[in-house]
């Protein structure tokens, strides 16, 4: 029997060491052109090997191999077997498909939407007017989103006014393309606004895809002048004074709307405003005297106003704002469980903070993509150096949680919903 050399194995040896080498490669393949590199590389030589094989097994037919029961020379009888170069081989590419194909989905994924968003334009719609901080809020995520989804689309803004939000749902819902190249950040009372049978709605709020919102829940409060002498919600019964407003659907609109209703308050709603910031305006200037503001948001956007005691807050939403615990809650001055449901539902866009969405029918993928992109851009440090600078209410809630939010109202008794239909009529 020919006796071993003692470098025969080391062509083995070597090929063991070389697929771990690619193997390793494989597993920390990142980009997505390494990894149609090392694949492509791979398929190939998995196809050589194969044929290889193939050639070597059939030039074998006639000479079967040795049963492993059949008595093995002396000089081999007390030698481990050895490794087969060509199944060790065989082996590691099988191996490193492996950890390639389980990457494949994510990153055919990020490749085609790279393909599909590289130079195109992203609209980001703002149901509001300009110059408020809904307007504020989405204008700053335009500016940094697009650089974190794939392909690097321009993203541009474009103001859609009407009716609270409604015309741009609407607009969304029934016109609008849906492959991922629109997107709206919406007012929060669409919800309501639609459970409600508000005139106008033609969008099925539950279909919209959430991609997510910068801001926290909002926390709702109802403000006076300092000069109106109506320091308290008695007072406001008392007393009738003007409350500016937005158009029948928005959250400034409902506010005062709801007090009259549940807590008995005389405010006469002068409505028409387009964008909250007109009617901080006009209760500066003295053409009306009241007005529902988002607390937190408030204190940010008129500081001043806080700090000099311009304004009353006379009621807040539950639970107590840590700088207002003196101020009485809509669920303390509420008659009944009832009277709280229904409060709770008229306000219940606070939870969805500043919602951005998708159209009803945008595909699955393309979602992923935007929610990826907008996780991202709420931790880029020049996003969050403008939150910074701006002083804007900064606290994200995730596309999935506001997709579980916006299904929670939409189970609120209808009981309720029909009594809060009323206010909205």
């Amino acid at each position: 029997m020919k006796q071993r050399g003692r470098f025969e194995h080391l062509p083995i040896r070597l090929n063991r060491l070389r697929y771990a080498a690619v193997i390793l490669r494989c597993e920390r393949a990142a980009s997505i052109s390494a990894f149609t590199r090392v694949f492509n590389a791979l398929w190939l030589h998995a196809s050589l090997e194969g044929w290889r094989l193939l050639i070597m097994n059939s030039s074998d037919v006639a000479a079967p191999r040795p049963s492993p029961f059949e008595a093995r020379p002396a000089e081999e009888a007390g030698r481990a077997p050895q490794g087969d170069g060509e199944s060790e081989t065989t082996a590691a590419i099988a191996i490193c498909l492996l950890i390639l194909l389980s990457a494949l989905p994510s990153a055919a994924l990020a490749q085609g939407a790279g393909g599909f968003y590289r130079g195109k334009t992203v609209t980001l719609l703002i149901g509001v007017n300009v110059g408020g901080s809904y307007d504020r809020d989405a204008r700053l995520i335009a500016r940094h989103l697009g650089a974190h989804i794939p392909g690097n689309p321009t993203v541009v803004p474009q103001n859609m006014i009407g009716g609270g939000g409604i015309a741009m749902a609407n607009h969304m819902q029934t016109v609008a393309v849906k492959d991922g190249t629109v997107i709206g950040m919406m007012p929060n009372t669409l919800p309501m606004n639609e459970m409600s049978g508000m005139a106008g709605v033609r969008y099925d709020i539950g279909k919209f895809r959430w991609i997510g919102s910068m801001m926290p829940p909002a926390h709702s409060a109802m403000v006076s002048w300092h000069t109106t002498g109506v320091r308290s919600i008695d007072d406001a019964r008392r007393r009738t004074i003007t409350a500016g407003a937005s158009p029948k659907g928005s959250f400034v609109y409902t506010m005062p709307a709801l007090l009259n209703e549940y807590l008995g308050t005389k405010f006469k709603i002068v409505a028409g405003y387009q964008g909250i910031a007109s009617v901080y305006l006009a209760m500066e200037r003295g053409e009306v005297e009241s007005q529902g503001v988002t607390w937190g948001e408030f204190r940010i956007a008129r500081p001043q106003l806080v700090k000099d005691r311009k304004i009353n807050v006379l009621v807040q939403s539950t639970p107590k704002s840590p700088d207002l615990m003196d101020v009485p809650t809509l669920d303390e001055l509420a008659q009944s469980d009832d009277d709280r449901g229904i409060i709770g539902f008229l306000l219940s866009g606070d939870r969805l903070g500043r919602p951005l969405a998708a159209p009803p029918g945008t595909p699955d993928d393309r979602v992923k993509v935007l929610r990826a992109a907008f996780d991202a851009t709420m931790k880029d440090e020049g996003f969050l150096k403008e939150v910074e600078a701006s002083r804007a209410e900064f606290g994200p809630i995730s596309g999935e949680a506001l997709e579980a939010g916006v299904a929670g109202i939409l189970k609120t008794p209808p009981q309720w919903v029909d009594r809060a239909r009323k206010i909205l009529e």
